[in-house]
Formats: C-alpha cells, structure tokens, sequence
C-alpha cells in the first residue's frame, strides 16, 4: 500500500541520500497513528475545557506541544542542510 506523505518525503530527501531507517522511524510510524491520535487530542482538550484552570493547563500543555514540535522541525531542518554535523536529536532514546 502506497504513503502518500512517506512517498513525498522520500522524493524531497533524496537529494541527501539514504537516510538509515533509525533516523527516518519518526515519519512512517507518525503518520501510521495520526488519525487516531487527533481523536485522542479531541477528547483530551474537551475533558480540560470545562473549567477555567482545565483551560489554563490545556492551554500550557499545547504550548510545550508546539516548543516541542519546533524543537525537532528546527534540528532536522538544521540537519538536512548540514549533514556533516550531525547529531542525534537532544531528547532522541539511546538505543
């Protein structure tokens, strides 16, 4: 079966060459649970929206969330434009 988002990020990697399935896991494994994890979220956000402090504290967990999403975006960004210098993702598990 066909990825669609796995086939695109194949194609605009390429030019960097093979990336080892260890460095790649992340994509194929998000996209696997992406719809489930929305629902997931969904449900998540409407059990904190119903008082004032659930608001805050959702409000603060999905800010980490972005820190956190920027954080990886920005190392990879960084990593494909300089291969060379690569290093593991900060917060990566060490096998």
């Amino acid at each position: 079966m066909r990825n669609p988002p796995i086939d695109t990020l194949s194609w605009a990697t390429s030019p960097l060459g093979t990336i080892h399935p260890r460095d790649g896991v992340f994509f194929p494994l998000h996209t696997a649970v992406d719809d489930h994890h929305q629902t997931a979220l969904e449900q998540v956000a409407a059990a904190f929206a119903h008082d004032p402090q659930g608001r805050l504290d959702l409000a603060k967990g999905m800010l980490k969330a972005l820190q956190l999403r920027e954080a990886f975006w920005s190392w990879l960004h960084q990593r494909a434009k300089h291969p060379q210098n690569a290093q593991p993702f900060p917060w990566a598990c060490q096998a």
